[in-house]
């Protein structure tokens, strides 16, 4: 018996998801408006905000594209078939897209796991080496230009010389006893210009960050080099601390964090630990 690996598993089962569309009557607009269903397919991951103590769960499919469930969406413990419904698994969601892009689980249709990496996942006992890319996000075209430069982006992951015996670098790997690093050759640290989007300025839209983010560096790099990064931590510019009332977040499990420009946020070593964990 042979296992598909997850990549794989997401890219045979990216376009099986049944659509269809219905048209409802809006009470609040008296609008008529057409609602898509479909079945999501990807790894199962959340976002947790630490102050408030919510959760925000997405589904990532092969492609590294990001849907947004529900706010308040909490997933069962376990399907119709007894898997364990787990971050990390491959899943399938029944749901309604709404104009936003995000995901509204239909009620009547269950979750289904197609694939508990959790329980396939054998224990690392290589040491890693993140390739890293932090982009610092610059809104100055609203007034809210960005603080810090690539430059001292680099000293913070890597330390006063750039070569990884410092910083973050250090930490990693003081902290593993060698298991956890960064690969201070393969680290990179740019500025994107960011549109001023009101689902960014206004809302903290976490995976609009994210959109945003990812399309200004693969412009800057092209896709082949955007994907050789393994990890992404994307910096906010100072203002955004009144939108976003958090230090830092990181995507769970998975390979992203989002970092505030304050004391507490990209200049505290602990909180960069924190979320890269």
């Amino acid at each position: 018996m042979w296992r598909l690996s997850v990549p794989l598993l997401l890219l045979l089962l990216a376009a099986t998801g049944g659509r269809s569309q219905e048209v409802f009557q809006d009470d609040d607009e008296d609008l008529l408006l057409a609602r898509t269903q479909v079945d999501v397919v990807g790894e199962l991951q959340y976002i947790s905000v630490h102050i408030t103590k919510e959760k925000f769960w997405v589904i990532r499919d092969s492609d590294g594209k990001m849907t947004q469930i529900a706010s308040g969406f909490q997933p069962p413990p376990k399907d119709d078939y007894g898997n364990d419904i787990v971050p990390g698994a491959v899943v399938s969601v029944p749901c309604y897209i709404d104009p936003s892009g995000v995901c509204n689980p239909i009620p009547e249709l269950k979750m289904t796991v197609i694939s508990d990496t959790s329980s396939t996942i054998m224990a690392n006992t290589e040491p890693i080496y993140q390739r890293l890319l932090v982009i610092i996000l610059d809104m100055a075209a609203c007034g809210n230009p960005a603080s810090i430069k690539p430059v001292d982006a680099a000293t913070i992951w890597l330390g006063p010389n750039g070569d990884g015996l410092g910083g973050m670098a250090q930490k990693f790997t003081q902290c593993s006893y060698g298991m956890l690093n960064l690969n201070a050759t393969a680290f990179r640290a740019i500025t994107v210009q960011a549109s001023c989007i009101p689902e960014v300025v206004d809302r903290c839209s976490f995976l609009s960050i994210i959109n945003i983010a990812d399309t200004g560096a693969k412009a800057q790099y092209g896709y082949d080099v955007f994907s050789t990064f393994t990890h992404i931590a994307y910096v906010l510019p100072p203002k955004m601390q009144s939108v976003c009332p958090w230090s830092g977040l990181a995507l769970l499990p998975g390979n992203r964090i989002w970092l505030q420009t304050a004391a507490y946020g990209v200049y505290r070593w602990s909180t960069i630990m924190q979320e890269s964990l």
